[in-house]
């Protein structure tokens, strides 16, 4: 989503004429966040990776052990974080402060 915003900025969008969502919570996601101007990346929705880690082993185990496969159309949850409140998200899913 980033290479996005960097494209549409290279042709002269402003960070107010766009909204980019990333997913994960990256590195790269959260230093958009300590730029001191706002960017057009407006948020990503970050998930629990250790939630995540968890599910796709036991799946993972299942389907190699039992033959039973995974849903083909895994839905997952997250929050959303944003530059007014990316520490707070962070803390509230149990992650490093940044």
């Amino acid at each position: 989503m980033l290479g996005a915003v960097r494209a549409a900025e290279g042709r002269g969008f402003k960070a107010d004429n766009m909204i980019g969502i990333g997913i994960g919570g990256s590195d790269s996601a959260l230093n958009e966040f300590k730029k001191p101007n706002p960017t057009g990346f407006y948020g990503t929705v970050i998930t629990s990776p250790k939630r995540h880690g968890e599910e796709t082993s036991e799946l993972m185990y299942a389907w190699i052990k039992d033959g039973k496969a995974p849903l083909p159309l895994p839905l997952t949850t997250g929050m959303l974080a944003m530059r007014e409140n990316v520490s707070s998200v962070r803390q509230q899913m149990g992650l490093a402060s940044n």
